[in-house]
């Protein structure tokens, strides 16, 4: 069995958590209400492609994928820091919806951060190694 980079992996499974998470979001019931379902994610399909490239790249060895998936998702994270005006009170949300719009929000956000962070040294790192020995 061809022995694979564990670090890919926990990166893609991360991103995967990440696409789970805005499908489950389109079952709540304040989704639809005054558009807080893309205040507190982006659309699923901008996290379908970096997961899709993630586990290709994880199943094919192929290290260059995940700095694509990786910058592709950085290019999700400005779209996801545009509603940043969430966590702050801009736009005003209904105070029963409130804490789980921003819990949403932060989760997002931090699954996405490392993600690009992982995939990134997941890059960098081989070549830092291959440098020392």
């Amino acid at each position: 069995m061809k022995e694979r980079n564990l670090l890919v992996f926990i990166t893609a499974l991360v991103a995967s958590i990440l696409l789970v998470i805005s499908i489950c979001l389109k079952f709540f019931i304040w989704y639809d209400v005054n558009d807080y379902g893309l205040y507190a994610s982006i659309p699923t399909t901008f996290y379908l492609i970096p997961v899709v490239i993630l586990w290709l790249g994880w199943y094919l060895d192929d290290i260059k994928s995940v700095v694509i998936a990786s910058a592709i998702m950085t290019i999700n994270l400005y779209f996801h820091l545009e509603h940043v005006g969430v966590l702050n009170g801009n736009p005003l949300l209904v105070t029963s919806y409130a804490p789980m719009i921003k819990t949403v929000y932060v989760l997002n956000l931090v699954l996405m951060v490392a993600t690009i962070i992982s995939g990134f040294v997941s890059y960098y790192l081989p070549k830092f190694n291959k440098k020392e020995a």
